[in-house]
């Protein structure tokens, strides 16, 4: 499959995963089967927006040299959620999506400062595996974090919540990856000269 089309592909995926799971989750009628939904789809979208950050030649090669960095990332969108248990003290859904406060793994200053400083840690290093680790977790977490915001905004600590209307979400969804795999390649190039200290 041609480059450009296999990223395409990809994108569509993402889009048509972020859509059919918001269905899923708005109009469901059970409350586990919509839990359950909306961790499915935060995984999809985590692993989806991994994969076209990391695609090189073809899908299935990508897949099959990347399989564990695409577990971790599907993975990590979604067991963030576990914060919800955490925050409930208890094992009820119910419990768990009656929270008064989001819970603290949903706050997205966390994400952005642990990606901050990989990113400097590989500057100072010249480490291309922190640079691509920070930006790793980094996007699994903010995949899950843009989706939620289009129904509740995104949080930073200290800040007041920033709404992000439904079109946007999707837009960024399938922007963000775009713009993190431009600064793998970027960056893991610059990483790799001898003599370069900063991005």
């Amino acid at each position: 499959m041609h480059y450009t089309i296999a990223l395409l592909v990809l994108e569509v995926s993402l889009c048509l995963v972020c859509l059919a799971g918001d269905h899923l989750l708005l109009h469901g009628q059970a409350a586990l089967v919509k839990a359950l939904a909306d961790s499915a789809t935060h995984a999809t979208v985590g692993g989806l927006s991994w994969l076209v950050i990391i695609y090189q030649t073809s899908i299935l090669s990508t897949i099959r040299a990347h399989w564990v960095e695409l577990l971790v990332a599907t993975l990590l969108a979604a067991v963030i959620d576990v914060d919800h248990f955490i925050e409930a003290g208890s094992f009820s859904l119910k419990d768990a999506v009656s929270l008064p406060r989001r819970p603290f793994l949903h706050c997205t200053s966390i994400p952005t400062i642990v990606f901050i400083v990989s990113t400097l840690v590989a500057i100072v290093l010249k480490n291309n595996f922190c640079f691509r680790a920070g930006l790793l977790f980094f996007s699994s977490i903010v995949s899950h974090h843009l989706r939620d915001g289009s129904r509740r905004g995104l949080w930073f600590y200290g800040l007041p919540t920033v709404p992000i209307p439904y079109t946007l979400y999707v837009v960024l969804e399938l922007m963000v990856p775009l713009l993190f795999r431009n600064m793998l390649t970027f960056n893991l190039a610059r990483l790799a000269e001898p003599d370069n200290v900063f991005i």
